[in-house]
């Protein structure tokens, strides 16, 4: 076994967590270090925000998720997935269709240490090319450890971001999966946007953009951090037409008030967004997210400066 450190995100239960983290106590993942995500959520979040070498994902979180949940991790193409997961051929075909690079017998995974760190060793060299480019950033290991604490801090932390009065990741989502069941038990609209904001300068979300969304955006409407420089916001009782002219209304404000601000003035101001409203086929916080995050990536790639949503 190499003494390369390498890192990896293990997303299970509580239960299966509780079994599969002392099997990481074996001297075979001696080389290992393991953070830990109780839902897919969490895993996404870390995956978004830190460097990783495999997401070892537990079939507990998987149970009547018919792999949206995996389709929307493998979307992130930040570390190969890992699967552990009973032998029953139909589910091993959804998973290896939804960007699972290898899986095991969950039993035969918990007998035998060694087998799993023999298998997890290959995932990770499937990821190769990616790790070659971070090679150089090695040594800032114990850095990264500290950076994982804190976001594991920030997952816990307080409903609201003190700074911009935005929700934080955890609770947006949190958010996100109440209004999903209201919406499917009532039959009322909802629709959510995935926003991000381009401007000339290199820098994070800025006070200045989070207040003028803060202020601009319904009274209703929900809004919350998504990734390291991105949002989300959630239209209650809201079809997918109307949060578009929504969306529009926020761009126009955005740019038209770039002029008339205290602090850093911006020649260029570009907002994007993702929108995707609640139907049956996205009734699950990953099936929403997935076409949100989809639409996203088209705004981001439209050449036309007047249509940036989607």
């Amino acid at each position: 076994m190499s003494n390369e450190r390498r890192r990896l995100v293990l997303a299970a239960g509580p239960e299966a967590g509780t079994a599969l983290r002392a099997v990481f106590d074996d001297a075979a993942f001696a080389c290992w270090d393991v953070l830990e995500a109780s839902t897919l959520s969490q895993a996404h979040f870390l995956l978004q925000h830190d460097q990783l070498d495999a997401l070892l994902i537990d079939e507990s979180l998987l149970l009547g998720d018919d792999g949206q949940g995996l389709a929307w991790l493998g979307q992130q193409r930040n570390a190969p997935l890992f699967l552990l997961i009973k032998e029953t051929p139909e589910l091993i075909a959804v998973a290896l269709g939804r960007g699972v690079k290898q899986w095991l017998p969950r039993d035969l995974a918990l007998a035998d240490p060694k087998l799993l760190a023999a298998a997890l060793v290959q995932v990770h060299e499937t990821g190769a090319p990616e790790r070659l480019a971070r090679e150089t950033e090695r040594c800032l290991h114990e850095c990264q450890r500290r950076v994982s604490r804190l976001l594991n801090l920030l997952w816990e932390t307080s409903p609201a971001d003190p700074q911009s009065r935005w929700l934080t990741q955890r609770h947006i989502m949190e958010r996100l999966q109440e209004e999903l069941a209201r919406a499917d038990r009532y039959g009322t609209p909802f629709s959510i946007a995935l926003g991000e904001v381009e401007t000339d300068v290199e820098a994070r979300l800025s006070t200045w953009t989070t207040e003028r969304l803060l202020h601009a955006k319904r009274a209703a409407d929900i809004i919350g951090h998504y990734g390291p420089n991105g949002f989300m916001l959630l239209f209650v009782q809201t079809p997918a037409e109307r949060a578009a002219h929504c969306c529009r209304r926020l761009q126009s404000v955005l740019v038209q008030s770039r002029v008339a601000i205290e602090g850093p003035h911006f020649s260029s101001v570009r907002i994007h967004f993702g929108l995707a409203g609640y139907s049956p086929d996205t009734a699950t916080p990953q099936a929403i997210l997935s076409l949100a995050e989809q639409r996203l990536d088209e705004a981001r790639a439209s050449v036309a400066a007047a249509d940036t949503f989607r």
